[in-house]
C-alpha cells in the first residue's frame, strides 16, 4: 500500500517505520509572504486549523498574526478567501460544511462565522455569539 500523510506546515518529521504513512508531502509553507502562488512557497503566519471539503483539498486558519482564511485549490495555489478586512479576532478552528461553506470559531471577537467561499462574503451565526466583552481575552496576565 502506498499512503501518504499531507503535511501542512513548513517542518520535517520522521515516518516511524511501524507507522501508517509511507511518505510525508509538504503540501503548504515556504519563504514566500504572497497569495495566489504555489502553496508551497507561501509564508503562513500563525496556521492554527485545518479542515478539508468533500473534494479532498484543504483549509487552513491563522491566528492573530494572519487572521485569515486560506484555502489550497486543486492546482495547489493558496488562495486568500478571506480575512483582515472581516476583522477576524483570533480564529481558533474551523469545519467545512457539505454546502462548501465554512464555519470559523472567531475566539476573541466571541462569535462563529460563515464565509461563502465563491463570494467571500461573512456572516456571524445567529445564536452562536456572546458579547465580546465576554468573549476570552488573548493575553491574560495575571495580576498579583
Amino acid at each position: 500500500m502506498n499512503h501518504k500523510l499531507a503535511f501542512a506546515f513548513f517542518a520535517a518529521l520522521p515516518v516511524p517505520a511501524h507507522g501508517c504513512a509511507d511518505t510525508v508531502e509538504l503540501v503548504v509553507g515556504g519563504p514566500r509572504d504572497a497569495v495566489d502562488v504555489p502553496a508551497t512557497q507561501t509564508l503562513l503566519r500563525e496556521p492554527f486549523g485545518t479542515a478539508f471539503d468533500a473534494k479532498g483539498t484543504a483549509w487552513i486558519v491563522e491566528m492573530a498574526s494572519g487572521n485569515r482564511l486560506l484555502h489550497i485549490k486543486e492546482n495547489g495555489t493558496l488562495r486568500q478567501v478571506a480575512g483582515r478586512e472581516a476583522q477576524f479576532d483570533g480564529p481558533h478552528n474551523l469545519a467545512v460544511l457539505p454546502s462548501d461553506e465554512v464555519l470559523i470559531g472567531d475566539t476573541w471577537n466571541g462569535k462563529v462565522r460563515c464565509v461563502q467561499p465563491r463570494t467571500g462574503q461573512i456572516s456571524d451565526v445567529e445564536g452562536w455569539s456572546v458579547p465580546k466583552e465576554k468573549a476570552p481575552r488573548r493575553f491574560r496576565v495575571p495580576t498579583r
